[in-house]
């Protein structure tokens, strides 16, 4: 039970690990963090409902993980060959595809939370 346990830590730790390098590394995955942080104040300023903060949370969550993956796609590739080659590229071309279609599902998202509650706001 014990050694489980201890498996499961260590889990948490490779995945911590990972949130680190994508930090440090991708300037990507650093602007998604900061729209999801401005995201959030925003809410709270607009006094979001429980019901807009979780559309909120899932689509920060989605374009979070979405960078996630294709950081370890990209990654996988540059492993995988070190030479230019179509196959590659169509790969990190198709993962960074997949995180300009979820930025793009959320703003979309943002402009149907946030539009009425600052149309609202400014009506008085």
């Amino acid at each position: 039970m014990i050694r489980h346990i201890k498996r499961l830590f260590k889990s948490f730790r490779y995945a911590w690990h990972g949130v680190q390098y994508n930090f440090r590394t991708q300037q990507n995955f650093k602007i998604h963090c900061t729209c999801a942080v401005l995201a959030i104040i925003g809410a709270i300023i607009l006094k979001f409902s429980y019901f807009e903060w979780i559309a909120l949370g899932f689509t920060i969550f989605l374009v979070i993980i979405l960078e996630a993956v294709n950081t370890a796609i990209e990654e996988a590739v540059n492993c995988a060959t070190k030479e230019m080659n179509e196959n590659a590229k169509r790969a990190k071309d198709s993962a960074a595809c997949a995180v300009l279609i979820g930025a793009f599902m959320a703003v979309l998202m943002g402009a149907a939370l946030y539009i009425p509650k600052i149309i609202s706001l400014i009506r008085g």
